[in-house]
């Protein structure tokens, strides 16, 4: 930017315009003046650090206002700490001296500037009026307390943004003290939020719509129109937009699209008819498009009770097939498939397994355990003994492998399409994997088992369910060995994403007691 002699301004450097939330600019900008900071200026006391950002920081608000802009204070810091992210290694590529301390400097300040202008007024005094601020910290959930040990808060239930109540529909935990969160208001928009968790209170940062610092083209994909049907912060999001045909684009980390796209045309090659992936419309490194399936997904067939029970049985026996079809395709240790005369002989030309990434069972416990360990800690779940959770897992880990083949893994009902023809569409290839068989076949049967608790599913259907589905699949006698010690992980593991999931808590709470008692 250029100052002219007569005071006008000059714009310089257009490469990058786009269309995109006013705050990326503005904190753009602020990032850019805050990085000037010195290092000792950042060493100092980090209380002085608030009003000397606000003082650099309240012309820029002020001056966008006046000229008519909206924009939250909110938004503005934090995207000031993601552009001083992005300029932590200018010193050394500007060889500046000490080039270390000043780069220490703003890695501080980018991880401290939200603290110190957004968190509790006693230590941002100096912080000018909010125009558009978002909700305070939250109390814990009213809905939910948590256990006489924790000493975490709990995620809530409900978050208010800019006035607007918002459902939580979702949570991943990070970790015991940390969570993602994907909240709906009532006109069915989304956004991705995370909470904090520590000192028995949840503090919850809205992500401005649009901005993922880890997720760079979702703004561009909210610019052309596109509506959020998922939003994952920080790891992926899925848009479509308007009208029947319109495809769905899948947002991703850098590089993540690349490998989905790879992944997704393997299995295509893989199927042999028994189910239709996506059509790949394009990809790119970090997002990609997909066509539409024709269809009903499984779920939404299985609890519409004017449905025919044998179409619903004949879908079963489909997924059956698909899981026949992808056992059959490379084995690396444990029985192969069909070698016993009871499934399907071992397909010939497999290279390498497509060099799919391995998927064994320690890599399953550890996450069984990543989903239930935070939220046995939060109270969302009643109080089990981390020695009872261990005795339940511990066949996963201590009884012979099974037959190893591809993997969906993460392969349910709502995964899967029916189309009028009866054929079947498979989504959301991002998981492929190799591993155990019996990893793909449990999880299907511990969600049927969800899908009667939620009475999303007849007893009735469900049974026919199992029976079509295990008739099919043909699972040799190694996978059927196996498939008890795998549906005690996929129902631990339910019970940890439905206890993220308010309207489902109590259906989480019967999973982890009909998992213990069957282990």
């Amino acid at each position: 930017m250029l100052r002219r002699p007569d005071g006008e301004l000059a714009l310089l450097d257009l490469d990058r315009l786009t269309v995109a939330p006013p705050a990326r600019d503005l904190g753009s900008f602020a990032g850019d003046v805050l990085a000037r900071l010195s290092a000792a200026d950042v060493a100092a006391d980090p209380a002085e650090l608030a009003p000397r950002a606000w003082r650099l920081l309240r012309p820029l608000l002020a001056g966008y206002r006046s000229a008519g802009g909206v924009v939250a204070e909110d938004d503005v810091v934090t995207a000031a700490a993601r552009a001083l992210a992005t300029r932590i290694a200018e010193p050394w590529r500007h060889r500046v001296p000490d080039a270390a301390a000043h780069a220490r400097a703003r890695r501080t300040l980018a991880r401290l500037l939200p603290a110190l202008l957004l968190g509790p007024p006693s230590r941002t005094a100096a912080r000018p009026p909010a125009h558009a601020a978002r909700p305070a910290p939250l109390p814990p959930s009213p809905s939910s307390s948590p256990s006489s040990s924790s000493t975490c808060g709990v995620p809530p239930d409900h978050v208010v943004v800019d006035g607007v109540a918002h459902e939580v529909l979702r949570g991943w935990p990070r970790g015991p003290g940390r969570a993602l969160l994907e909240l709906a208001a009532a006109d069915g928009s989304r956004r991705g939020a995370e909470v904090q968790l520590d000192d028995g209170a949840a503090r919850v940062t809205v992500h401005p719509r649009g901005v993922d610092a880890r997720l760079p083209a979702l703004a561009d994909r909210l610019a052309l129109g596109e509506k959020v049907v998922v939003h994952r912060p920080g790891r992926r999001a899925v848009l479509r937009g308007s009208g029947p045909d319109a495809p769905f684009v899948k947002v991703t980390r850098r590089g993540r699209a690349a490998d989905a796209a790879r992944r997704h045309h393997a299995l295509a090659g893989l199927l042999d008819g028994a189910a239709r992936t996506p059509r790949l419309l394009w990809s790119t490194d970090d997002a990609l498009a997909t066509a539409p399936l024709p269809g009903l997904t499984l779920l939404a067939l299985g609890r519409d009770e004017t449905a025919d029970e044998e179409a619903l049985a004949a879908a079963w026996s489909g997924v059956g097939r698909v899981l026949a079809t992808l056992a059959a395709h490379g084995t690396v240790g444990g029985e192969a498939e069909g070698t016993d005369g009871t499934g399907p002989a071992p397909h010939p030309g497999t290279p390498a397994l497509l060099e799919l990434p391995g998927h064994d069972a320690a890599a399953e416990h550890a996450t069984t355990l990543a989903w239930l360990d935070p939220v046995r800690a939060w109270g969302l779940l009643p109080a089990v003994g981390d020695d009872v959770v261990r005795d339940a897992l511990a066949p996963l880990l201590t009884d012979p492998p099974g037959p190893r083949g591809v993997l969906h893994r993460d392969l349910h009902e709502a995964q899967v399409l029916v189309a009028p023809d009866g054929g079947l569409g498979l989504l959301d290839l991002d998981t492929l994997a190799r591993g155990e068989s019996a990893l793909d076949l449990a999880n299907l049967l511990a969600h049927l088992d969800l899908r009667e608790r939620q009475g999303l599913l007849t007893p009735r259907r469900r049974a026919r369910a199992e029976e079509a589905l295990l008739g099919a699949a043909a699972p040799a006698p190694g996978t059927l060995a196996r498939v008890p010690a795998h549906l005690v992980a996929a129902r631990l593991r339910l019970a940890g994403v439905y206890a993220m999931r308010p309207r489902w808590r109590t259906t989480a709470v019967g999973l982890l007691r009909a998992a213990l008692a069957s282990a």
